[in-house]
């Protein structure tokens, strides 16, 4: 029985949470963000506008998407949490892994100008 792509991603995002690359939350994505390491953002599908907004600034500096990605409890529950709006991979190599079943990945232009956290 194959996984659904967004079921894939979410534990791609389970794999990147145990390699400690995942910022959880708007305030630790802008901290990724701000020290060069943020490799994708991923969004829920529900989250409010309000969140989207905080993140478009961040979108725009950091050279990266928002990626929506489940709803807000589905995103948690694949860091261990409860419900969670957003969230950012901090390694190249894992958000590839998390964004390739979104149709996305780290060969897209917008991601290419992404600075990895190893470099």
């Amino acid at each position: 029985m194959s996984l659904s792509r967004e079921a894939e991603a979410l534990r791609a995002v389970g794999m990147a949470r145990r390699a400690g690359c995942v910022a959880v939350g708007t305030r630790a994505v802008r901290e990724a963000a701000r020290g060069g390491k943020l490799a994708a953002i991923l969004i829920a599908r529900d989250a409010s506008e309000n969140a989207r907004g905080r993140l478009e600034g961040v979108r725009r500096r950091s050279g990266t998407s928002l990626t929506p990605c489940a709803d807000r409890r589905a995103l948690g529950a694949a860091v261990g949490r409860g419900p969670v709006a957003v969230l950012g991979v901090t390694e190249r190599g894992l958000a590839d892994l998390v964004l390739g079943p979104l149709g996305r990945s780290g060969d897209d232009e917008i991601l290419r100008r992404t600075p990895s956290s190893k470099e």
